[in-house]
């Protein structure tokens, strides 16, 4: 361990608020790291895609994994002109949604009837994006979720 790191390690374990210093800058740069892995998944959201599900690629998984840091950027993309662009965007907005209510894909699916219709109101509220839907109608749910993205208002129940 360089000298740096430890004098830096001992000052932090001795001092609380040196700490939460350490720990902000650190949580800024985490950001970073993580918004541009969402700005590159974003934009290869569509490649690569399963034979028999389109809406299934590398990006697609990743972005679900990321979850909530990946919402905003992935409702952006529901205005793309390309069909495929949305229609992995909707799938990755759907499984995100999904999850937080519940969900479990491979494990049974919804946990009960109650799960689902909450999540399905939950969907409803916020304009039942559809990737298939007019650029009239987009607009109009993508408006919907970025007011709700400014929020920060939870997802589940």
């Amino acid at each position: 361990m360089n000298t740096f790191c430890a004098v830096l390690l001992s000052s932090a374990l001795g001092h609380g608020h040196l700490s939460r210093a350490i720990e902000k800058v650190a949580g800024k740069e985490l950001k970073a790291i993580i918004d541009k892995q969402v700005q590159l998944l974003v934009q290869s959201v569509d490649e690569k895609p399963n034979v028999n599900h389109r809406e299934l690629t590398p990006s697609t998984y990743k972005l679900i994994e990321l979850g909530d840091r990946a919402i905003g950027p992935v409702v952006e993309l529901m205005l793309h002109g390309d069909r495929n662009k949305r229609l992995c965007a909707g799938h990755v907005l759907l499984s995100i949604t999904q999850r937080k209510y519940g969900y479990k894909p491979g494990e049974g699916g919804w946990p009960s009837d109650a799960h689902e219709e909450r999540w399905r109101t939950f969907w409803a509220s916020l304009g039942n994006l559809d990737f298939r839907a007019s650029e009239a109608e987009r607009t109009k749910s993508v408006r919907l979720w970025k007011q709700w993205c400014e929020n920060k208002q939870q997802i589940g129940p």
